[in-house]
């Protein structure tokens, strides 16, 4: 049985009563716990020009009856369980500009007349089952679009190398997409972009050589993770507030950023060199980056001291390298460090007493590496600390007592050390 509110127009009010009424069922959004399946009376609302049913917990099938509502401009059913095939009635509705079908169990192919609505211009079906092809003849009328999203789906991309798109798109979502092999060479023709997302779409082979330059207009965040790109990224410059590169074939020098980037992340790549002439590069103003992910690459030696301009970093992560040297004093610089990652390296030394001052430090990693000495006692002091790793270095000595003072620790790993003593 269906669980949702039915509407009473009372017949002896005017329009107004009716407008009241229709904006409640606007109001049905985000946060709710509607269930069961949407009821046909609701193509009885010829006036209704926003629905919002997101986020709640419908079933069966999306109702044909939406098809009625002429005047509909914004229609929202994303995360609920709708199933089965996007009624191709949907495509009666022109003076629609948005529509979102996200998170749902739709499947089989998209209806033809879903391209016919000319005034779309966001339109959102990613993380349904859908399946079939996109193609450029799909898209001819779509001039007005901004907003495209079609993550995790099963549908194929598929046009023409010298396509130009008659939308200028300000957002596009295709992560887990089948968009590759070859780099979509349409997107350069998009010159409006803010956001971009093409992560794990199967791109294979060296980035064209617009790539970087056109990137670089988007101030927003770029997203080429998981493919298998590859380019020397020893003369890149970037300006986007999140960088996400990892999880390619990446080569040469660390790229240069401006103090805009907030977000860099380019492990599991094949990146050499010293980390030394990226860090210490020259910066106008302090730099905004709060997240850095350089692990899994091949950069070497010491870690520099030129941290003075890295005060905003948040989450560090240099684990899975061949740095080595002791780990420098100047990270007292970064404070505000909630994670630091330095596994599996060849740091030396002992556990440096700048970490001493990191309060807000919720995980910990110095594993693998070969550190020397004692557990140090101030390390109880670290009392944000939930995950610690210690494991395979050189430390000696017993465990000291105030490592008890960690009461919000959930891993603690000491594995493989030269301790002594009784376990506090």
């Amino acid at each position: 049985m269906m669980v949702f509110p039915l509407f009473r127009v009372d017949r002896k009010e005017d329009k107004i009563v009716k407008r009241r009424v229709i904006k409640r069922v606007a109001a049905y959004k985000g946060g709710n716990q509607l269930t069961g399946q949407i009821p046909e009376c609701l193509g009885q609302f010829k006036r209704l020009e926003s629905l919002s049913l997101d986020y709640n917990s419908f079933t069966g099938k999306i109702p044909e009856c939406f098809g009625q509502l002429k005047c509909l401009e914004s229609l929202s059913l994303d995360f609920n369980s709708f199933d089965g095939p996007i009624p191709s009635s949907l495509g009666n509705l022109s003076s629609l500009t948005s529509l979102r079908l996200s998170g749902n169990r739709l499947n089989e192919t998209l209806p033809s007349r879903l391209w016919l609505l000319p005034n779309l211009v966001y339109l959102d079906i990613g993380n349904n089952s859908l399946v079939g092809r996109v193609l450029e003849a799909h898209l001819k009328k779509f001039s007005k679009l901004k907003g495209l999203v079609m993550s995790s789906t099963s549908l194929i991309f598929k046009v023409k190398s010298n396509w130009v798109p008659s939308f200028q798109l300000e957002y596009l979502f295709m992560s887990s997409y089948h968009l590759g092999p070859n780099f979509p060479t349409w997107l350069q023709t998009q010159t409006s972009l803010w956001y971009l997302d093409i992560s794990n779409t199967g791109i294979i082979g060296v980035a064209p050589t617009w790539l970087w330059k056109w990137v670089s207009r988007i101030n927003g965040p770029i997203d080429l993770s998981n493919n298998q790109i590859s380019r020397n990224l020893s003369r890149v410059w970037l300006n986007n507030t999140s960088i996400h590169l990892n999880s390619n074939c990446f080569t040469g020098l660390l790229l240069a950023l401006s103090s805009n980037v907030i977000v860099l992340n380019m492990a599991n790549n094949s990146i050499l060199g010293l980390i030394s002439q990226f860090l210490c590069q020259k910066l106008n103003i302090t730099s905004k980056l709060e997240t850095l992910d350089l692990s899994n690459n091949d950069l070497y030696r010491q870690i520099p001291q030129c941290w003075n301009s890295w005060s905003s970093l948040t989450h560090l992560n240099l684990g899975n390298n061949n740095l080595s040297g002791k780990i420098p004093d100047s990270l007292s610089f970064v404070l505000s460090l909630e994670t630091l990652h330095l596994q599996n390296n060849s740091f030396s030394g002992s556990i440096p007493s700048s970490l001493r001052d990191f309060t807000s430090l919720g995980l910990l990693d110095l594993s693998g590496n070969q550190l020397l000495g004692n557990i140090p006692n101030w390390i109880g002091e670290l009392t944000s600390l939930n995950v610690l790793y210690l494991r395979s270095n050189k430390l000696t000595e017993e465990i000291p007592l105030q490592i008890c003072q960690l009461s919000s620790l959930i891993v603690l790993d000491l594995a493989d050390n030269e301790l002594s003593g009784f376990i506090p």
